[in-house]
């Protein structure tokens, strides 16, 4: 006779929840399929979301600590606090963000809001997911969460920019300058010289930019305006001057200034920022040849990520 532990699988496989009304049974879904861990996506899983439609792909390209990771999840934070002009629809990467925002929350005990770091990871999970729905519209974003030693590496020579795959099926694409690096009157011109020298080695590379919206944006805007007058006359003058570079990468480029955590709303700039990424990407130019000249793969559009470089 079998005994009592040898059943309890079939039994679990086989639980199911009744109605009240006597209609048919329902099973029940494993909390595992509810959230799905602390894991992020692979490019392989943000391809199989991506299939579905509706959905953008965001790099922030910046250095080390220049606020790349707290810009995702203090979007994901305002839409479960209510505090955006979208609505929260669901993220296959919950508890990914919840692990970088917790830090931030007075509930985490600190005195100092903080996000997590980002570190490389060996299974490339590397894309956070937020599902927003703007005006009965349902649309899906994904955040690469890539490390700012991998864009250091790349501004100082040592990478190529093939060697960060994603880069080169990114819908929307911000070139990060610190703001707290701008602020310091010994750094200020080192930030500058980062982005500059960045958008030298994406101007280099064989990118689909003219299917990409590109912005040079600002991060910590708030130190910005907290440090001398000279901060901010100094960048409002750099800041053209790296507009203009970008524009030889992205005709249309734009610039935001935003400060993810230490302004209000509307003066931080985060509901732009999300205006920006639910815009839909510029559609890539007509080539001039029929699509009877040329077979189907070719010229579908791919604006999902890549599994391998």
């Amino acid at each position: 006779m079998m005994n009592e532990v040898e059943q309890q699988p079939e039994e679990l496989e086989e639980e199911k929840n009744v109605s009240s009304d006597g209609g048919e049974s329902v099973e029940v879904q494993d909390s595992a399929v509810l959230l799905r861990g602390s894991d992020l996506l692979t490019p392989q899983e943000g391809s199989q979301l991506a299939a579905e439609g509706g959905t953008r792909l965001a790099i922030w390209a910046g250095e080390r600590d220049s606020g790349k990771t707290t810009l995702s999840a203090e979007l994901y934070e305002r839409h479960r606090t209510d505090g955006a002009n979208t609505v929260f629809a669901g993220s296959e990467t919950l508890l990914g963000f919840e692990e970088r925002t917790h830090p931030s929350r007075v509930d985490s005990g600190r005195l100092t809001p903080r996000t997590l770091r980002t570190e490389s990871d060996p299974e490339e999970r590397e894309l956070l997911h937020l599902a927003l729905s703007d005006d009965g519209n349902h649309e899906n974003i994904l955040f690469a969460d890539i490390p700012g030693e991998l864009f250091r590496r790349m501004r100082d020579y040592e990478l190529e920019v093939s060697d960060v795959p994603l880069l080169a099926h990114a819908d929307k694409l911000a070139i990060i300058v610190d703001g707290g690096l701008i602020a310091d009157n010994g750094l200020r011109s080192a930030a500058v010289n980062f982005a500059r020298q960045l958008i030298a080695q994406l101007k280099s590379a064989d990118l689909p930019a003219q299917r990409m919206d590109v912005i040079l944006l600002l991060t910590k805007l708030d130190l910005v305006l907290a440090a001398d007058a000279s901060a901010l006359a100094y960048w409002d003058e750099r800041e053209k001057s790296l507009l203009d570079a970008l524009r030889e990468l992205s005709p249309d480029a734009e610039a935001f200034r935003t400060a993810a955590r230490g302004l209000p709303s509307p003066e931080d700039g985060m509901n732009a920022l999300m205006a920006w990424l639910l815009k839909p990407p510029p559609e890539p130019p007509e080539t001039g040849v029929s699509s009877e000249d040329v077979p189907a793969a070719r010229i579908q559009r791919i604006r999902v990520p890549r599994t391998t470089p």
